[in-house]
């Protein structure tokens, strides 16, 4: 026999898996949502500052500077 106390908790369980598994998928459905982002975002967007060609001119400044001839500050202004 089933006591009404009993019944009560029976439900109380069931609807609380029920919410746990809508959560679970839920879960699981925005993680995959999310992958699907990155992938697209990995093959169309370039992240990260534009790359800079290292011209002669730079390489004759560094290697002033790298040698001690001009401070870092009259480096950066030529």
């Amino acid at each position: 026999m089933i006591r009404e106390g009993d019944l009560g908790k029976l439900l109380e369980d069931q609807f609380l898996s029920m919410l746990a598994y809508v959560a679970a998928q839920e879960r699981l459905k925005n993680k995959q949502r999310q992958s699907e982002g990155i992938e697209v975002a990995k093959a169309g967007v370039k992240f990260g500052r534009p790359k800079q060609e290292i011209t002669p001119d730079f390489v004759r400044v560094y290697d002033k500077w790298k040698s001690g001839v001009i401070k870092a500050v009259e480096a950066m202004e030529e």
